[in-house]
């Protein structure tokens, strides 16, 4: 059985959806930059928002530096690149602090902010790339706001240049016992060699800090960064030059301070956590990481599907429409799916399938022998629903 795709960069390309440009650069703008600029948002006195604004690229942008001057109402942003489409231009995105599809670019606080690539690499953002701008809006002042804030992606047109791209850190085994003080750990062996520029940490609310050790193989562990104190809302990538060797043993400790009177797992919303550290690293072309998911699943190890599940190709679709044979450009699946066939995901010599990106768990699937799982090469992070029959054994079952 074929693996899901070679990278997870080939979904970014192909499920965004097109759209106008208004977002770029006009004929008469700087032709070296790209705009990202959210339409007007009103932020009421004394009031905080959260909203995305998302848009899809009409050209090939490859970005050599990211450059944002602060906004007023503007108390952290986050630029991302999205896997899964989100809604084109302005949304309300309250009911969550971050999704596993959002694949971080840009970030930063308060104040100016700017993130200047190695003179060899450059974030590569293919023709029909949706990016997304989450903006955390706080307006203290005593009256109603309005603001269009952008951020300027500075374009190199040296095609030379090695890609950059994630290779992440972090675990989802997070369990905080309510009115307590807890940590969660992730310890991972490097698979391959990795030069990194660049960490952004991220938990949530309930975060203090954020340690990174790590080790050659046989040798005691050594910090190499530290997030101390955790702030949710100035979160910013900060540079680095760390070279890791296959074999090398890293470890991310995230220590949280749980004041409600609940237990907090890990989850995408407010009231949830998270723990990872975002590496942005030189001459990648998928995302990638050393993560712990899924309770202690190993993703190299692999899960042969359930020979109960029946054979590829003869599989029934669910009630979603999740198994439903498909054909590349055909459009047959149901709004929210894409055909395999369109994605290079569908095994030797089967017809291709619809499928689901985008799940945490198989309940979110719909039943009917579908499955959620989490393909290798996304290190976790990304999970999908298909036919428990056409599940390569490396797309790992979601508990």
């Amino acid at each position: 059985m074929a693996r899901l795709s070679s990278t997870l960069a080939v979904v970014v390309a192909a499920l965004a959806i097109a759209s106008c440009s208004s977002s770029e650069s006009s004929p008469e703008s700087d032709p070296n930059t790209l705009v990202v600029q959210s339409d007007a948002v009103t932020v009421p006195a004394g009031s905080e928002r959260y909203m995305c604004y998302a848009h899809t690229l009409t050209e090939d942008v490859y970005v050599d530096r990211f450059d944002y001057s602060a906004r007023p109402i503007v108390h952290h942003f986050l630029l991302a690149k999205t896997l899964t489409p989100e809604p084109e231009g302005l949304t309300d995105c309250s009911d969550v602090l971050f999704r596993f599809s959002w694949l971080p670019l840009f970030g930063a606080g308060k104040g100016d902010a700017q993130l200047q690539l190695p003179d060899d690499s450059a974030v590569v953002l293919p023709k029909g790339t949706q990016v997304l701008l989450q903006l955390h809006l706080l307006n203290t002042t005593s009256k109603d706001v309005t603001d269009r804030p952008k951020i300027t992606l500075h374009k190199t047109q040296d095609r030379t240049r090695m890609p950059a791209g994630i290779y992440a850190f972090g675990t989802d085994k997070i369990a905080l016992q309510p009115n307590a003080k807890g940590s969660a750990v992730d310890d991972c062996t490097m698979s391959e060699d990795v030069e990194l520029f660049g960490l952004l940490a991220h938990m949530h609310y309930l975060g203090e800090n954020l340690v990174f050790e790590t080790a050659s193989a046989g040798a005691a562990l050594e910090q190499r960064y530290r997030k101390d104190p955790w702030n949710f809302d100035t979160q910013i990538i900060e540079p680095v030059s760390l070279k890791l060797k296959a074999g090398d043993q890293t470890r991310v400790t995230c220590n949280y301070d749980n004041s409600t009177p609940g237990d907090i797992g890990f989850g995408e919303s407010s009231s949830d956590e998270m723990c990872f550290l975002v590496g942005f690293a030189k001459n990648r072309t998928s995302l990638d990481g050393c993560l712990t998911f899924g309770g202690g699943g190993d993703l190299d190890g692999g899960v042969p599907p359930d020979p109960d599940a029946g054979i590829c190709g003869e599989q029934q679709e669910n009630s979603t429409g999740i198994g439903r044979t498909c054909s590349k450009g055909g459009g047959e699946c149901a709004s929210g799916q894409v055909c395999s066939s369109d994605q290079g995901q569908t095994p030797d010599g089967s017809p291709g399938f619809c499928l689901k990106i985008g799940c945490s768990a198989t309940a979110d699937c719909g039943g009917g022998g579908a499955t959620c799982c989490a393909p290798a090469e996304g290190g976790g992070v990304i999970k999908i629903c298909v036919p428990e029959a056409c599940r390569p054994a490396d797309c790992i079952p979601a508990e």
